[in-house]
């Protein structure tokens, strides 16, 4: 194999960001599996050209007002799958755009991020009004690292959220909470949280007494 001319650090950060694009396409194809099931819509074709185009934003949008009209007695499900896409929508959705939009320079393992914005601030009142046009940050790997992982773990619980929307009406009727499920995940190995886990992940709100 050729030896690449950018360097080592430059490869590792790539290869991150790569999986950056990797698992926010599976976590974006969860997201549609959600709409299209909640939505009730069964036809592939049609669910593809919804979804399709649509940006993560208006797709968020949607899946609050669905998680809250198909929610009926299970409040810790609707609970954990809101939190779970304000993480997504204000927390990794802005990261990831910054790292896979930015231009990505340096020499050695001293590497940056740049990005085109505008936007105009005043630092203090009494100061006259500054124009910014770029952004220019630090690229760590680390951070990469950790951004790829929080997002494959992130398709994870939608993919939770999606199996016990499966059987939602079931585990109503049978008194099975979304709670009960989750144990149930965790005792047989499908849920996971003791490698990369998200500095914020979903919690589940405490079960009422009485």
């Amino acid at each position: 194999m050729a030896k690449s001319p950018h360097g080592r650090a430059v490869e590792r950060m790539a290869a991150e960001i790569g999986y950056v694009c990797i698992h926010w396409a599976w976590l974006e194809n969860m997201i549609d599996f959600l709409i299209a099931h909640l939505a009730g819509i069964k036809d592939e074709e049609a669910w593809h050209a919804i979804t399709g185009n649509l940006d993560l934003r208006q797709k968020t949008q949607i899946l609050r007002a669905l998680f809250f009209l198909r929610k009926g007695k299970n409040e810790d499900w609707y609970d954990y799958a809101v939190e779970m896409l304000n993480f997504i929508d204000n927390d990794l959705r802005p990261r990831r755009n910054h790292l896979v939009h930015a231009s990505l320079y340096g020499s050695g393992w001293d590497l940056k991020h740049e990005k085109k914005i505008i936007k105009i601030t005043k630092p203090q009142a009494f100061q006259k009004a500054e124009l910014k046009t770029l952004d220019v940050r630090p690229a760590k790997i680390a951070e990469a690292r950790k951004l790829q992982k929080e997002i494959f773990q992130y398709a994870g619980f939608c993919g939770l959220i999606y199996g016990f929307s499966l059987h939602a009406d079931v585990a109503e009727r049978q008194g099975v909470s979304f709670q009960q499920f989750l144990r149930q995940a965790k005792s047989s190995g499908r849920l996971k949280h003791k490698r990369s886990k998200p500095k914020r992940p979903p919690k589940l709100p405490r079960a009422k007494s009485g």
